[in-house]
């Protein structure tokens, strides 16, 4: 009788240790609330080409959503409430806001703030306006001058089987695009951008 019992209270604190090993997986395998932020349009370079900014923010692996803020304005310490969406319940969230009216050549800085079960999450990120086209704007963008560059590299490569005008078009897209890329990079050494 006394083997019976110790082996059925072994039993059972066997069973245990396995609950409470499936607990502790189950809380390590819980997700970290995650916030996705894209604005159409927007390159590498963060510049988006026209006057507004479309957002879609995307929520997933909250435990339950049930606000979410996006904050704007042209200094980074010093943000407004550009809208806000309250009242929510639930674990994955997407949302969008169009803000218009903004500067051409103005920089511009966004933050989201996500309530997931009474803690906050949050997104920062920023963009350039630039709508009108000129060589300025054309000179500092890190994709004109690697796009010079890989055609003039291309053109070049061309140039080796004997076109003379692909080695005079290669040639002067490489240097263009040294020239822009040195630009790019020198700009922000100075403190211009």
């Amino acid at each position: 009788m006394y083997k019976k019992m110790k082996k059925g209270m072994a039993g059972k604190v066997g069973g245990m240790g396995i609950i409470s090993l499936l607990l502790m997986l189950m809380i390590v395998n819980v997700g970290a609330t995650t916030v996705n932020v894209s604005i159409e349009g927007i390159g590498d370079d963060l510049v988006i080409g026209t006057d507004y900014a479309n957002f879609t923010v995307a929520v997933t692996n909250a435990t339950n959503v049930t606000e979410i803020h996006l904050y704007g304005g042209e200094n980074a310490t010093n943000l407004t409430e550009l809208h806000n969406w309250t009242g929510l319940s639930g674990t994955n969230k997407t949302v969008y806001y169009n803000w218009t009216n903004l500067t051409d050549g103005t920089k511009y800085y966004w933050k989201i703030a996500v309530l997931d079960n009474g803690t906050w999450v949050n997104e920062t990120g920023n963009f350039t306006i630039q709508v009108s086209q000129d060589w300025a704007a054309l000179l500092t963008g890190e994709e004109a001058y690697k796009t010079w560059i890989t055609g003039g590299l291309l053109l070049l490569g061309f140039a080796l089987q004997g076109s003379r005008e692909y080695r005079k078009i290669g040639a002067i897209l490489l240097i263009l695009g040294v020239i822009a890329g040195a630009y790019w990079l020198a700009l922000p050494m100075l403190g211009v951008i």
